[in-house]
Order: C-alpha cells, then structure tokens, then sequence
C-alpha cells in the first residue's frame, strides 16, 4: 500500500498543472476534478497504510497544520453569511492539508524525494511550453480550451495561462517548481557534469519564458527571491552553486531580452489594472438631433489616446471609433455594434486626432442616446473598462422609406452590456479591513471576502471571482484572528523544519565537529524551501488557495520539508 501511495503522489505531482475544466463527478457541493481524483485517491491510499502500519509521521510543522485546520472550521462554523460557500471552502483545504502528512509520511529516501520532485519538474515545463505555444502558435489554443474557458488578452497583449485558467495561477506555479528544476538539474552523475549548466538553463529559460508571458507582476519577485535563497543556500556547495548561478543568469538574460524585445511587457508590468490600456477621452457635439428612422447622418468626432499604449489603425486587433444606441427611458442599450471608423493612423499616447464618423439610426422610431465609444476589434469595449462615454440625446422620426406607419413600428429589444467592476487592490484592501474590523475573531467565513466584498465599496454587481489579492489579508479578513495566529505558528514551524541544513552549513563553515553533512535529498529539500518563499512572497500581492493546482502543490512542499527523513 505505500508503494501505490507513493506512485499515486507522484501522479498527483505529474498532473497539478493539468486540470480539466468539466468535473469527473459531483459529490454533494463539490465538484472533483481529475487532479482532484487523483488527490482523493493517494489520500485514501495513506490513510490504508496508517491503518495498517499504525504508525504516522508528526512534526512541529503538522502541529501547526492542524492549528490551522481548527482555525478554518471554527470560522466556516461560525460565518456569519455564506456558510455553504465557506465549507465547501474548508473541505477542499483540509484534503490539501492532509496531502502534507500523507507525503511527509510516504516519501522517505532520497530516490523517492527526487522521484516527485521530478514529476513536478516535468509537468511544470510541459506547461510552460503549452504557454509558449499559446503566444507563439495560436492554433494550440484550441486544445486549451479543455483547460480553460479563454485566452486573456489585455490591449492586443495575450496574458498567457497554458493549461492553467488564470496566468496569475501559472505564474505561482511555475516559480514555484523553477528553484526545484534548478536543484534537480545540479544532481546530474559525475560524468555528466559539464551538462549541468546547459541543462539548469534549459528549464530556466523555459520556465522564466513563460512566466514573463503569463505578464504577472509579483511573479517576478518571488522569482528573484527564489533565485537569490538558492544562491546563498549553495555557496559552499560547488554542483548546486554552479546550477543556482547558472540559473540566476538565464533567468536575468531571458528577461532582458524580453524588455528590449517587446515594450509591451514592461507597460504591463507597471499598471496594476487593464483599466489604463482602454482609455480615451471623446469630444463630440451633445446637441439633441432629430434623424429618419434607418437613415444614416455623418457626425465629427475628436478622438485623445489617454491610455499608456499606442493604438494601432491596422492588423488583426486594431482600434476603431464606434457607437451604441440605447433607450431614451430605460437607458437599455438596443444597439450593440454601430458602424465602425478606422483611425488615419496609429495614435501614440496624449496624440489627438479628428474622424468623420457615419452613423445610422435605428429603424424603430423613437427617442434614443447615441453614445460614442472606442473599442480594440476582437478585444474589448473601452467602456467594458469604465472608460467615459459621450451620449447624444437623437429623436427617430418616422421615414417616408417605412412600409409600417411609426406607431406601429416593432419595438427594438435591449441588449445586456457588461462593465468591468475591478478594484485595485487599495479598494479591496479596505472593504478587507471594514470586514475584519466588524467580524474580528473568526472573520467572515473561509472564501467568503469574494462573496461580500461588493457592498463595502458600493458595487451593484462585481465580480465574486475575486480575492483580496493578498494571502495574509485575506486569511485575517475570512479566518479572523484565529487563522491569522495560526498562520503564523504555521511560519514559524515551517522555518525551524526548513532551516536545519543552513544550520548545517553555517556551523561547518565556523569548525564545529558535526556528523556527516546533508547528501543531495537534503539539498534538494532547502529547493523545495525556496519554492515555499515563492508563495509567501508572491502573497503578498496575490492568493492562490482557491486553486487546486496551486493549493496542492503548496502542500505538497510543506510535505517534502517537513519530513525528517532522508
């Protein structure tokens, strides 16, 4: 049983980054997925072998992973609102909780250590080129689609995911496993050696292209930080130093080259919200006009590029100058796509320009709002971004061309406009802060800021898909105190267990008399350490516990570290 247990976390590892996005089977309020599955099952494997063997690995660290555990039932328990939401929270952490017993307690040597730690490796590098592929080669976006719902594209920009649904979510991943690649590949034989730097920056520059195509910010701090823990954890060991240097290096030239490459890339990674790519301020006449119902008018429009990226007048995104038409009384639009005018030329930033722009009006008489707006073909409405429109009060008027008189003209249906209600992470910080401050024991329930949020900031409809955008917050806001503190003794533990082999090396350095020094596991277990810092430092800016690919593989880890062995 613990043979199949341990080829069963291996499979998990293999297949974290794949998860497909139609369930396998429902289960009461869950939804199991395959990768899902495949956790239930090496769970289910483990818990076998404890019954049989009696015998279960506990540390200081899984002390702390049960503090926490407590932490989230007492705050589902007693959640103020939303309750089926915060269980069925709780229920998918607590099998990623106990995800970190059943590997501490099944992966034991060496080989089997570098065994899972492989299959991540693998699994992490064939998403990574899955996410090139969807940049460089748009047909394997096809084949994506069993993965995620689209492709994310800000101002022509693609936001690459590969097998993940958000590229937030691929890039915690991939940084993450990166440290660990570096680490598997300084383990080479001896007769092999000359291989390792090539090889190092092989799954680095894979690995790092991907992560600056997923365009995620604080994806390149915990990058950075990852990099630099694993070059002061090797100093004094000669294989790891030269893969964790070689690495480092990749890594640097890999994003330089893709700042002087694409200038995109660095206008992405200075805002914080799609908001300022899908910006232009419209100046055109507002005195009410009188037009025959389907004829057409040619009205002037000026035009000011106020976003921070040129527009471009061709290819296969460019932008144009449109209109819609809404109801006069219900302000309903009925009217989506109105014609479209090209622009003269690409317009650089702060650039203004003037169109003749030619409008048809609605067949249905009536009173109507000719409203002017911007949008990037195959992209987005300006004012899906909340940018300001201009609305022009137009009377339909019957026309002689109408074969029905006017009163007996059918009426023109609405059409459901959608608008971006995205805060930045200021607004949601606060509304964060307004929560805890009136629910400061156990919060609002496990997941439940995403439910609540709107109201704290005065948001008819916003979007329940998302957090806090930051780890710490967002478990004192659901959690309350309680989960805040046992975060923190989960912190603590965590780096009293991972920092045993830096003990280790700061000792020998100084002439103490030791026993033998950590073999290669123990190396490649501080690696997985300098994985875990990605997520604390990239929670900082945002929160990945909702996800089972990046949920899994955080516990996974605490797993690997946590164990005594090897």
């Amino acid at each position: 049983m613990r043979v199949l247990s341990l080829w069963l976390i291996v499979l998990l590892a293999a297949s974290l980054p794949f998860e497909l996005r139609t369930p396998l089977l429902q289960l009461g309020p869950l939804a199991i997925t395959n990768v899902e599955a495949v956790l239930y099952l090496a769970l289910g494997a483990w818990a076998v072998n404890v019954l049989l063997t009696r015998r279960i690995t506990f540390t200081a660290v899984h002390g702390a992973v049960v503090l926490m555990a407590l932490a989230l039932v007492l705050s589902a328990l007693f959640a103020p609102t939303e309750r089926a939401a915060a269980w069925k929270f709780t229920l998918r952490s607590l099998g990623g909780m106990a995800l970190c017993f059943a590997v501490a307690d099944i992966v034991r040597t060496p080989a089997q250590l570098r065994l899972v730690v492989g299959a991540l490796v693998a699994a992490a590098l064939l998403s990574a080129l899955a996410a090139l592929a969807e940049v460089w080669w748009p047909a394997s976006r096809v084949l994506l689609a069993a993965f995620k719902t689209h492709t994310f594209n800000v101002g022509g920009f693609i936001r690459a995911g590969g097998t993940f649904e958000y590229p937030n979510t691929a890039a915690m991943f991939w940084e993450a496993v990166l440290p660990l690649g570096i680490a598997l590949a300084a383990f080479t034989g001896r007769g092999e050696a000359v291989l390792r730097p090539y090889v190092t920056s092989l799954i680095t520059a894979i690995l790092v292209q991907a992560i600056i195509l997923s365009a995620s910010r604080a994806a390149f701090v915990g990058m950075g930080l990852a990099l630099v823990v694993l070059m002061g954890l090797s100093w004094r060991l000669p294989a790891l130093r030269a893969s964790a240097f070689a690495g480092a290096a990749a890594a640097l030239l890999v994003v330089a080259a893709n700042l002087m490459a694409n200038p995109l890339m660095a206008l992405r990674l200075q805002s914080e919200t799609n908001d300022t790519w899908f910006r232009a301020e419209i100046f055109a006449d507002a005195q009410p006009i009188t037009l025959p119902a389907g004829e057409a008018m040619t009205a002037t429009v000026r035009l000011r590029n106020t976003s921070i990226v040129a527009w471009q007048a061709a290819g296969e995104q460019p932008v144009r100058l449109s209109y819609h038409w809404l109801d006069a009384t219900t302000n309903k639009t009925v009217v989506l796509n109105g014609l479209r005018t090209d622009l003269p030329h690409d317009v650089l930033p702060d650039e203004e320009i003037t169109l003749a722009s030619r409008v048809i009006a609605p067949s249905a008489p009536g009173a109507y709002l000719l409203q002017w707006d911007v949008l990037q073909e195959h992209v987005s409405w300006f004012s899906t971004y909340r940018n300001p429109t201009v609305n022009v009060a137009v009377t339909v008027i019957s026309s002689t061309q109408l074969v029905q008189p006017a009163n007996e003209a059918p009426p023109m249906q609405p059409i459901t406009r959608s608008v971006r209600n995205e805060p930045t992470r200021r607004d949601l910080w606060r509304a964060a802060w307004q929560m805890w401050v009136q629910h400061p024991i156990f919060g609002v329930g496990p997941d439940n800021f995403r439910h609540l949020y709107g109201p704290y900031l005065n948001l008819g409809s916003f979007n329940t898909a998302i957090h806090t955008n930051n780890w710490y917050i967002e478990v004192l806001t659901n959690t309350g105190l309680g989960g805040a503190i046992s975060l923190v003794v989960f912190m603590l533990a965590l780096a009293r267990a991972t920092f045993r082999p830096v003990r280790w090396r700061w000792r020998a350095s100084h002439g103490a008399s030791l026993q033998a020094p950590p073999g290669r596991s123990a190396w490649l277990r501080v690696s997985c350490y300098a994985a875990l810092l990605t997520f604390f430092a990239h929670g900082l800016l945002d929160y990945f516990f909702e996800f089972t690919p990046t949920y899994g593989l955080f516990w996974l880890l605490v797993g690997l570290v946590s164990n005594r062995r090897g």
